[in-house]
C-alpha cells in the first residue's frame, strides 16, 4: 500500500475535556502523539488545529481551519486545500484503538469513489479516505445550510462504504477525563 497523508483533527475546543486534550497524557505520551503513531506507518502526518504550527513542539506539522468554529468539515477543507492533489486519510486526534491493518480495507475499496469510509449502523467518517476532488463539494457544504455541513451528509453522497472491520468495538473516543485509559 502506497503511504497516504495522514491529516488529524485537533481543532475542537475540548469543552468536555476541560483542556486541550490532544496534549492529555496516555502512557506517558500525549494523545495526539499516540493516535500519529498509531497510524503513521511510512506516511506523513500533519495535524489541523486551531494555529498554525500549535503542535510543533511535539513534533507534528500543524495547519489551521480556514475558518475556526466550523466543526470538522472545515478541518477536511484545510487538509483537502493543503494536500492539493490525490488521496489522504481524516481522522480525530482523540481516538484510541485505531489499527495501520484497518486502512488497508479503506485503500482497497477506493475505485472511482471520492471518499471511502467504514459503515456500520451510520457512516463512521473518521479514519475515511477523502479525495481532493472532493474540496469544491465540501466549501459548497460549508457555505450552505448548517445541516449540510456534516461530513456524514458528504458520505452519503461520495462515499464508498466498507463493513466495520473485526475488532471496531474497542475503538474509543476520549471526550472526557474519565474517558481516558488507566
Amino acid at each position: 500500500m502506497e503511504p497516504i497523508p495522514i491529516y488529524l483533527l485537533a481543532g475542537g475546543r475540548s469543552s468536555r475535556f476541560g483542556s486541550d486534550k490532544a496534549r492529555a497524557l496516555v502512557d506517558g505520551v500525549p494523545l495526539l502523539v499516540a493516535v500519529a503513531r498509531s497510524l503513521a506507518g511510512a506516511a506523513p502526518v500533519t495535524v489541523v488545529g486551531r494555529e498554525p504550527g500549535g503542535y510543533a513542539d511535539l513534533g507534528l506539522r500543524t495547519i489551521a481551519d480556514a475558518e475556526q468554529g466550523r466543526g470538522p468539515l472545515a478541518g477536511l477543507e484545510a487538509a483537502l486545500a493543503d494536500r492539493g492533489a490525490g488521496w489522504l486519510l481524516l481522522a480525530a486526534c482523540d481516538t484510541l484503538g485505531l489499527r495501520l491493518e484497518w486502512l488497508e480495507l479503506l485503500h482497497a475499496a477506493r475505485g472511482a469513489h471520492r471518499a471511502v469510509a467504514f459503515r456500520g449502523r451510520h457512516w463512521e467518517p473518521l479514519p475515511a479516505l477523502y479525495h481532493t476532488e472532493l474540496l469544491a463539494p465540501v466549501r459548497a457544504r460549508l457555505a450552505g445550510e448548517e445541516r449540510a455541513r456534516s461530513l456524514h451528509a458528504l458520505l452519503a453522497e461520495h462515499a464508498a462504504p466498507v463493513p466495520l472491520p473485526e475488532g471496531w468495538s474497542a475503538v474509543r473516543s476520549i471526550n472526557t477525563r474519565a474517558d481516558l485509559p488507566g
